[in-house]
């Protein structure tokens, strides 16, 4: 659940975070354990679309857990 900026060396501050909580949303939503997305050489999910799919159908969950899962630290939501 270590975000992707984490395995090229960066800091760990909040954005690091919120990764790695949208990564095990769908765990957290459904109570049962997923299957794991391949990851790419630089450590994203190769297949993102699909482990979102497999998020409940709760409104807005899967536009909220993808901008969670921005490759870009900065663009993902903050709490302010």
């Amino acid at each position: 659940y270590m975000a992707p900026e984490r395995w090229m060396d960066a800091r760990a501050d909040a954005p690091s975070d919120v990764w790695s909580l949208a990564a095990t949303g769908p765990e957290l939503l459904s109570g049962a354990a997923i299957e794991r997305p391949r990851l790419s050489a630089e450590g994203y999910p190769a297949d993102i679309d699909a482990a979102l799919s497999r998020l409940p159908e709760v409104p807005g969950a899967r536009a909220l857990f993808a901008a969670m899962l921005d490759r870009d630290p900065g663009r993902r939501p903050t709490a302010d």
